[in-house]
């Protein structure tokens, strides 16, 4: 899965811009994305040996989000039976190459 961009619906977010509402428990398999890939899982459909999320996780950094996007990919670990969750954003991808770059000028 990427950039799943997942805001609470009273977050404001322009149209388009959130892709996953955190706060919509209500709502049916087939029109929650999280709800409906439970489903699938459940019915024997996909297996994996990890769980990745490389790219966005949340949309403008909410903190409700990110802990429903992250229990949520260990939920699905544990419904596959998956041996972890990896996730690496593009802002810690930027940081991370920042910090080499600077260890590397330190070094010289």
């Amino acid at each position: 899965m990427s950039d799943l961009h997942a805001a609470p619906k009273a977050s404001g977010a322009a149209s388009g811009e959130v892709k996953l509402f955190s706060d919509d428990a209500g709502t049916s398999d087939t029109a929650h994305p999280m709800k409906g890939l439970h489903a699938l899982i459940k019915s024997g459909t996909l297996r994996a040996d990890f769980v990745l999320c490389p790219g966005d996780m949340t949309n403008m950094a909410s903190s409700q989000a990110l802990n429903y996007v992250w229990a949520s990919l260990h939920k699905i670990r544990e419904l596959m039976n998956a041996k972890g969750v990896w996730q690496l954003s593009a802002t810690m991808t930027l940081t991370l190459g920042v910090m080499r770059t600077t260890l590397s000028r330190a070094r010289r």
